[in-house]
């Protein structure tokens, strides 16, 4: 799992609810790269609220906010020195929450793609409320990534492509292609990290990173 968070105090919770909603958290292993201050965003790294066994999985690294580059160089630190060839690769944003028996259903959906090399992606649906009060949306419909209509598409200044997630009427058989990816929501094969992992001189690279 990788988690890059800056300056975040849903982080915590976060790893909180991977951990406590894995249906066998002991092979969650996560590496998060902390961008923080040290004395005023205490609640943004403290990991007390985790068990002491799921703490043991957790490896981060701690970066003053002013050294941040961006997530692509965040995210580049966590593969290259947190990363240790685990199985599955999941990547996620840092203000994230998840439902009962995410890891075994993600690995029996990326078992269903017809892809040799799938990768599991989409803007996942957003939860309400913040830290422990967080409650995840009632949604059971599945999404995927499109563009969006007509001259929404393209920013009318920098001629970016605009993505939204669309809601699906029914579940298919299998997952959907699409042409698009998530940074905030990626899940494959580790070897994904060895064959395209991020790239280290895009510093301060956000909109457009997908």
């Amino acid at each position: 799992m990788s988690v890059a968070s800056y300056r975040d105090p849903e982080a915590p919770h976060t790893l909180l609810s991977l951990f406590s909603q894995a249906a066998d958290p002991s092979r969650v292993f996560v590496g998060v790269c902390f961008q923080c201050d040290e004395a005023e965003d205490a609640d943004c790294y403290d990991l007390s609220m985790l068990e002491p066994a799921w703490r043991e999985n957790v490896r981060s690294m701690r970066l003053p906010w002013q050294a941040a580059k961006g997530p692509v160089w965040a995210r580049h630190l966590i593969q290259s020195e947190l990363f240790a060839d685990e199985d599955y690769f999941l990547q996620i944003d840092s203000h994230t929450r998840f439902a009962a028996n995410w890891d075994t259903r993600l690995i029996e959906m990326l078992g269903r793609c017809a892809s040799p090399k799938p990768v599991l992606t989409t803007y996942p649906l957003p939860y309400d409320g913040t830290g422990k009060a967080a409650v995840c949306s009632g949604e059971q419909r599945m999404t995927i990534l499109c563009t969006r209509s007509n001259a929404e598409a393209f920013g009318a200044a920098d001629g970016m492509l605009r993505f939204r997630a669309r809601l699906l009427a029914s579940h298919p058989p299998a997952p959907l292609p699409t042409p698009f990816w998530a940074a905030g929501f990626s899940f494959s094969r580790g070897s994904l990290v060895r064959e395209v992992p991020y790239d280290p001189r895009l510093p301060f690279l956000f909109f457009g990173e997908e």
